[in-house]
């Protein structure tokens, strides 16, 4: 009678192993890398939303306090030139004198100075360190840029906002092919971001 062949014990070897370790690790770092990508587009909309909520306030602030004229035919035209600035530095980060708490004395002027003011302090909290941020209220029909508001003598009046922020190669690169960003952008971690916020057409 044939001796029964001698059972192999089967396992896994230690290459085998660490493949299997080679593999967990590809696939966890592709999770944590699109854990990050995540956290910033949700930053990104969060900042997004947090300036069109403050352009929309301006907004609702401006149409409560417009300059009545009267027109040529003795009709009432309304104007927001009150609120229009030059550009950038059209007013500074200090709040005004007349805050406009109480109800004497303050004018048009004063009350749009504290509009201003209330939302380009509304974006700097909102904002926080690290995001470099522009505010305009003027016409033009120009893009705006972190260094030029876009404004000019004539055009449409708008609430314009650009802010930076930090964007990885992977997603400028998306943006870059679908048109969305040139390739100067692209090419950069800082991005800008525009919204414009037309007041009057």
């Amino acid at each position: 009678m044939p001796a029964a062949p001698e059972s192999r014990q089967r396992g896994f070897s230690l290459l085998e192993v660490l493949i299997a370790m080679f593999v967990l690790l590809v696939g966890l770092l592709a999770l944590a890398g699109l854990q990050a990508r995540t956290l910033i587009q949700t930053r990104d909309a969060e900042l997004r939303t947090l300036v069109a909520l403050q352009a929309e306030s301006l907004a609702e602030a401006m149409r409560a306090n417009p300059l009545r004229q009267r027109d040529a035919s003795g009709g009432t035209t309304l104007s927001w030139e009150h609120y229009v600035e030059s550009g950038y530095a059209s007013h500074d980060a200090s709040a005004p004198a007349d805050t406009c708490r109480t109800a004497a004395g303050c004018s048009q002027q004063n009350l749009a100075a504290l509009d201003l003011w209330t939302f380009k302090s509304g974006l700097a909290d909102g904002l926080a360190a690290g995001n470099a941020f522009k505010a305009a209220v003027c016409r033009g029909s120009s893009a705006p840029t972190l260094a030029d508001a876009g404004c000019a003598a004539s055009g449409p009046l708008s609430i314009r906002v650009v802010w930076s922020s930090r964007l990885d190669a992977k997603s400028r690169r998306a943006e870059a092919a679908g048109g969305l960003r040139s390739a100067s952008e692209a090419a950069s971690a800082l991005v800008e971001n525009r919204y414009v916020l037309v007041f009057e057409p």
